[in-house]
């Protein structure tokens, strides 16, 4: 149980309004969205994100956060009533490969350059080609090493990332155009195995695989 699942216990639900009375209490000079999380079904999406929006006196930007494959392929519906969807990309992975992240024996299972994984995410970006403005990819991925460029080779242009990073991942697509993102990420997708994918995006395999570990 996590995240709007824990909204039907009278404790959370508690805090989930002081937080809503806190947004609305903050100075309306600051930029503020709000994220819904781990959300696994278009109805529950629709319920909750209403849920906030009926409580809030201020209008705000409501986000729906997509953590489970079920989640991630039915998205672009969800549009229709959220202002933005979250990908929720650890625990998607978590779902995707059938491994437990907080478990060390099972981590490298959650392969951060698995073709496979890049070929679902280009198919859920194909889904919703018409709003990839409004999709923000959370979690590790698009910190790993040479990542970001397939990410945005797939048509994702949004990423929640680690400020300290920010240098480091702004300089990993400036080397690129446009037109080699796309050709990398259409490579990776091809590719039949995870090696390929360390090969065709020029990473040291040792290297990639103690990053897959720590993952």
């Amino acid at each position: 149980l996590h995240g709007v699942r824990l909204y039907t216990e009278a404790s959370v639900r508690r805090v989930l309004h002081a937080q809503l009375a806190a947004l609305d209490a903050i100075d309306t000079h600051h930029t503020l969205r709000v994220l819904t999380p781990s959300l696994a079904q278009h109805e529950e999406m629709r319920y909750w994100v209403e849920y906030v929006r009926e409580r809030l006196a201020r209008s705000l930007a409501i986000g729906a956060m997509t953590e489970t494959p079920a989640a991630v392929l039915d998205m672009h519906h969800w549009f229709d009533t959220a202002d933005f969807v979250a990908m929720g990309c650890n625990d998607l992975m978590q779902c995707l490969f059938g491994a437990d992240r907080d478990r060390p024996a099972l981590r490298a299972y959650l392969d951060p350059y698995a073709p496979a994984l890049f070929r679902f995410l280009h198919g859920a970006a194909d889904r919703s080609a018409g709003c990839l403005e409004r999709i923000q990819l959370c979690g590790l991925l698009a910190q790993l090493p040479g990542i970001l460029p397939v990410l945005v080779g797939l048509g994702y242009r949004v990423f929640s990332v680690d400020a300290h990073l920010v240098p480091y991942l702004a300089q990993s697509l400036h080397r690129l155009t446009l037109a080699d993102a796309t050709a990398l990420g259409t490579q990776v997708c091809e590719a039949a195995d995870s090696r390929e994918v360390v090969a065709a995006l020029g990473l040291d395999l040792l290297g990639s695989e103690h990053i897959s570990s720590k993952y």
